[in-house]
């Protein structure tokens, strides 16, 4: 602000986010970050044959598997959860991240408005990506930019970031007049 710059700040929602990973994706995330041989089967055994039921009122669900989503309510949930999202912030080269359990901000700055607007859109679109290809969903609905800037700095368009929602996230690059359904995502 001292700098009279424009800063743009994209609070992300992640949908259920402790409830969609997929067990395979932990497992994956800690092999990646070199858990292998006895202490990765104890995460699988960890894991794997975990089943749930619903009771509403009196009256309890059939009893169904449960293959995704991080065990809640326990000491090591949130951890794994935490290894799994870690991968992201050697992705985001850009903006600066700020993480907290499932909520996401990205933030950038730049006296050009439109520089900020860029790279946040870089930034957001590997975001998107990596979130896809990780079984994790983004709710655009409560995703939303603030666009923060000094009163007497003036600029001629409106800040605008776009969450593309269909098959063009897996295209080498994302065009921007693609035909998909995409959010604005400026409030």
């Amino acid at each position: 602000m001292n700098n009279r710059s424009h800063i743009l700040a994209l609070f992300i929602d992640l949908s259920k986010a402790l409830d969609l990973i997929g067990h395979d994706k932990i497992l994956q995330s800690l092999y990646d970050i070199g858990v292998r041989g006895i202490y990765l089967q104890w995460f699988k055994s960890y894991l794997q044959n975990r089943k749930f039921r619903v009771k509403v009122g009196d009256t309890y669900s059939e009893v169904k598997d449960n293959n995704q989503g991080v065990p809640q309510r326990s000491q090591i949930g949130p951890i794994l959860f935490l290894i799994h999202m870690n991968e992201i912030f050697g992705r985001i080269i850009e903006c600066h991240i700020v993480a907290y359990d499932d909520d996401l901000l990205l933030i950038i700055g730049h006296k050009d408005l439109h520089v900020p607007q860029e790279k946040m859109q870089l930034d957001f679109n590997t975001l998107m990506k990596w979130a896809r290809n990780k079984g994790l969903v983004i709710n655009a609905q409560k995703t939303c930019m603030m666009h923060i800037f000094p009163k007497n700095v003036r600029f001629e368009t409106e800040a605008k970031i776009k969450c593309h929602n269909c098959d063009c996230l897996n295209n080498v690059q994302i065009r921007n007049d693609c035909q998909c359904e995409k959010y604005n995502l400026s409030k």
